[in-house]
């Protein structure tokens, strides 16, 4: 099993942080069709903007993604998809912005894969992979839900963390400091089926990495206060429900971390 991971955070009006550790759990062979279900949305919904005479790619705007690159070169993205104002320009729901994401959370869905999650406020970004006093307690809880919802549903089989370069490289202290949790802590001794360090790869080549990049974001911004929030009703929905069918009830796998 993999378990793809990315976070998204950001600041409200009044200064606090919102901050979601957030991807989804999926066997391997289904995320190969996964991946491929991917790659064929954005050939679908993209198109290069020299395939037009003129300004006729203008008329197309309301179905398509005009773009720079090849479809099979776009890298999915939440600070692009999602962007407020491109939403408010292309028809909110009705965007091809926000049909992209809608169609990629479906085909999640018909995949069987299922949102795992921690959200928080913490006092700053950085604060949540500090690894000063050993293991982050936000790594520590999702590996407690990873492990609870793979004895569940999928008892024995192994299950590696997934995750995002940052700056194109790898976190090697919080990879310590998760392997030394799993080594030295009751709990990780027991769970032996997760894989005591992640696997860390470059968003640009892996369509699980730029999945879990919208659904932290689709997370995080349904914290924010009411009136904040980008208008993802939807998608938060679709989100949440991938989670809802892990042992029949809501929020089977997503956590919120207080205190």
């Amino acid at each position: 099993m993999l378990v793809f991971l990315d976070e998204s955070y950001e600041r409200d009006s009044t200064g606090t942080w919102h901050y979601a550790l957030a991807g989804f759990g999926i066997n391997e062979f289904r995320y190969r069709a996964l991946q491929a279900a991917v790659y064929q949305l954005c050939l679908d919904t993209f198109d290069v903007r020299e395939n037009y005479e003129g300004e006729t790619w203008r008329e197309a705007l309301g179905e398509k993604i005009i773009t720079e690159s090849a479809p099979d070169c776009i890298e999915l993205k939440s600070s692009e998809l999602l962007k407020s104002g491109s939403l408010r320009r292309f028809g909110g729901e009705q965007s091809p912005h926000y049909r992209l994401v809608s169609q990629v959370l479906q085909k999640v869905y018909e995949c069987r894969g299922t949102t795992v999650g921690v959200i928080l406020n913490p006092n700053h970004p950085d604060d949540v992979k500090d690894v000063t006093d050993g293991c982050p307690r936000a790594y520590v809880r999702l590996i407690e839900v990873v492990a609870a919802w793979m004895a569940e549903e999928y008892e024995g089989q192994p299950v590696t963390l997934v995750m995002d370069t940052e700056h194109n490289g790898i976190n090697l202290p919080l990879s310590r400091a998760i392997a030394q949790y799993m080594y030295r802590s009751a709990f990780g001794k027991r769970v032996k089926h997760v894989f005591p360090s992640p696997f860390w790869i470059d968003s640009q080549s892996m369509a699980g990495a730029q999945v879990a990049d919208l659904m932290a974001h689709i997370l995080m911004n349904a914290m924010k206060p009411e009136g904040e929030r980008k208008q993802l009703q939807r998608l938060t929905s679709q989100v949440y429900g991938l989670s809802h069918r892990w042992q029949g009830r809501a929020g089977g796998t997503i956590t919120r971390l207080r205190g």
